[in-house]
């Protein structure tokens, strides 16, 4: 069967690459003609643009106003923009070698006109159905392309919050009725879902559909990047005081030097920063630590994958996805916890996540069959 898939799959983010990746690398497994769409619209394009000025900067109504303090503004963020740069070249090696791709689509529009050829569209993972994001209210997320007659399902699609603004709810409706089988991620997605009058399914992001040791030896992760032992941090937003304390605490309490891996500037209080580091140095770095602290929700699915002792503090809103997934394996005491001491049963949940990737597997596979 022809698929093609959407997903935020280019957006220099670890996980989006990744998940998009495993997706593909499933289906192709199971004998089906896989490719991505290469959807780039400007709102996915902002990392590293020199002229990109954020709608929450204080800077933003007077750079739109005067080219020239926008020029000056620039400038002075180049130390912002491109502090982690070193990270262009693996992530364009990453989706070279590992991502098979259809023609780059810049619009809806343009895939409304020309839609790439198919026998079945699968929009997902990952929060491609944020509504706190532009995507989320991109129709092109929600399959509203290709002839009518080419069947539609959505595979682990996250809303990545617990409730819809009631001016979008409509618009998301709409979209949905476009869709043949749906799936998402989180009990909050199945809650909305109910709430605009649709069934829907629960399962796992598509890093779960390989197993670790496909993993490990696709990507050759034994080749130790850090020789020595080390924890590792993935703090992407640098403002939870309490993810800062915990890491050092654990670097002292077990003499483990902290390794930070980066996402848009560097980690300060870390001993060694990768600030160059692409998907494959992401899991590496994973796979080889002692301890992993974050608050990324891919960094968490990672070190559960390679059964790691790791932590999460998280201050956002948007603590949905992170809540009910470590709650479907018995692992909430792993996010923001206040004691550091308990183990993790890996017999235990390993034998959960066997059945939630059995489950999420049979979905995927049934919904392809109803499709044909």
């Amino acid at each position: 069967m022809k698929i093609r898939t959407i997903t935020c799959h280019d957006v220099y983010n670890y996980g989006a690459s990744l998940q998009a990746y495993a997706l593909q690398h499933f289906l192709s497994s199971q004998k089906h003609d896989v490719k991505i769409i290469d959807y780039k619209p400007q709102y996915l394009n902002r990392t590293y643009n020199f002229w990109y000025v954020s709608e929450k900067s204080r800077f933003y109504k007077q750079t739109k106003k005067n080219p020239f303090l926008h020029l000056l503004y620039s400038i002075w963020n180049i130390q912002h923009t491109y502090a982690t740069w070193g990270r262009i070249y693996p992530f364009k090696h990453f989706k070279k070698k590992y991502l098979t791709c259809t023609n780059t689509y810049h619009t809806t529009k343009e895939l409304q006109k020309n839609p790439p050829q198919a026998d079945l569209y699968i929009a997902g993972s990952d929060q491609i159905w944020n509504t706190i994001l532009p995507n989320g209210k991109d129709p092109a997320f929600y399959l509203n392309f290709g002839p009518s007659t080419t069947k539609k399902i959505s595979y682990a699609a996250s809303f990545g919050i617990e409730r819809l603004d009631d001016t979008l709810r409509n618009n998301v409706k709409e979209y949905l009725t476009q869709i043949d089988e749906i799936s998402v991620r989180e009990k909050t997605g199945l809650q909305i879902l109910q709430e605009l009058g649709f069934k829907g399914t629960e399962v796992l992001d598509p890093v779960f559909l390989i197993d670790k040791d496909n993993w490990v030896n696709t990507f050759a992760l034994s080749k130790r990047i850090i020789k020595e032992k080390y924890i590792l941090v993935y703090d992407i937003f640098q403002d939870n005081k309490t993810l800062i304390q915990k890491a050092k605490f654990l670097s002292a309490k077990y003499n483990l030097k902290i390794i930070a891996i980066n996402d848009s500037k560097k980690t300060p209080y870390a001993e060694i920063n990768i600030s160059n580091g692409g998907p494959i140095e992401f899991l590496n770095l994973i796979f080889n630590a002692e301890i992993v602290i974050s608050c990324s929700f891919h960094a968490t699915a990672f070190s559960i994958i390679f059964n790691k002792s790791f932590y999460v503090f998280y201050n956002k809103e948007n603590i949905s996805r992170m809540r009910d997934f470590l709650c479907g394996i018995n692992l909430l005491d792993r996010l923001n916890p206040e004691s550091l001491d308990s183990t993790i049963n890996w017999g235990k949940v390993n034998d959960l996540l066997i059945k939630k990737i059995t489950i999420s597997k049979n979905f995927l596979l049934d919904a392809i069959d109803i499709c044909k």
